[in-house]
């Protein structure tokens, strides 16, 4: 916490009403919840990694939904299935192991073959405590 001589409270939706002045500017008896969200700057800007991205925030104030960019790849009827490729791979080549039909072939599909993966969707952050002047 700062040592300003200042109050400050987490932004962890906690009650402020101790505080009227911080009342009257949030314009709600709590303060804002910040635990376990990415906080974005608010408006767009458009990036060339990994192709042209135009990213964007919600509305002022707004919790955005996670997401992630659509992964997707193809692969062809009649063949001898051997192997897969991108997100896909060969599971099983069918009844006996059967490699000169496609018949029963079985492939999988795994995102993380191709882009980093996690239990949760989630930008590239780094953890901190927000806080707000109350006094």
């Amino acid at each position: 916490m700062p040592t300003d001589g200042g109050t400050w409270l987490l932004c962890n939706g906690q009650s402020c009403l101790a505080y009227p002045e911080l009342v009257k500017v949030l314009g709600k008896i709590n303060v804002p919840n910040y635990q376990g969200i990415f906080l974005r700057g608010y408006g767009s800007q458009t990036s060339s990694h990994y192709g042209t991205v135009t990213h964007s925030s919600a509305s002022l104030g707004d919790l955005q939904g996670d997401a992630i960019r659509n992964i997707t790849g193809t692969f062809g009827g009649n063949m001898r299935p051997t192997t897969g490729s991108g997100v896909f791979y060969l599971v099983s080549n069918g009844p006996q192991g059967n490699k000169t039909s496609n018949d029963g072939a079985i492939f999988g599909f795994n995102a993380s073959r191709v882009v980093p993966v996690a239990d949760e969707n989630r930008p590239a952050n780094r953890s901190v405590n927000w806080l707000i002047r109350a006094a």
